[in-house]
């Protein structure tokens, strides 16, 4: 099953703390720092699932998932 980008951006959400040039960011999500590039990233993951046919694949289990992963679970030995 593949996220959505507010999936991923709520996985975020989970309490860790960040320091830059010294200063502690309790909610890294919103700051300015970061919070384009992670809403950028939540865009793609709204997309993969928008047009699944470009971007996903159905597992042999009938599972769909990204692409990302499709080399790593057919890969040959």
């Amino acid at each position: 099953m593949m996220r959505t980008g507010e999936e991923y951006i709520n996985a975020l959400r989970d309490g860790r703390t960040i320091f830059i040039n010294g200063e502690k960011i309790t909610n890294h999500v919103d700051h300015p720092a970061f919070r384009n590039s992670i809403r950028t990233i939540a865009n793609l993951y709204d997309y993969k699932i928008a047009n699944p046919d470009k971007t996903a694949f159905k597992t042999k289990d009938g599972k769909q998932i990204s692409l990302y992963w499709q080399y790593l679970l057919y890969q040959k030995n």
